[in-house]
């Protein structure tokens, strides 16, 4: 953490407009550990007027946590399985 890839020093080199969150983090947010950690990231984002994705959103339960906490956008199975562009 701090370090590499996960170093914070690209919010201030790097442009960023969207925060797509990783599904290794969303699969976490019924543990107690997983929400604050879910929570400190989307309110820090907002802070910096950042959008926010989550991504792997399988079922009902996970999307429900995950509205309490504010993100702007969600994705996953729970709302369609993946499609060729020529479907959508």
């Amino acid at each position: 953490f701090g370090s590499g890839y996960s170093n914070f020093i690209y919010f201030f080199d790097i442009p960023i407009d969207i925060l797509k969150i990783d599904g290794s983090l969303i699969k976490r947010v019924g543990d107690y550990r997983g929400y604050v950690a879910l929570e400190t990231i989307v309110e820090f984002a907002q802070k910096l007027n950042i959008k926010t994705v989550a991504e792997f959103v399988e079922d009902a339960n996970i999307f429900g946590k995950l509205k309490k906490l504010d993100l702007d956008m969600y994705q996953g199975y729970y709302f369609s399985k993946p499609k060729p562009l020529s479907e959508l």
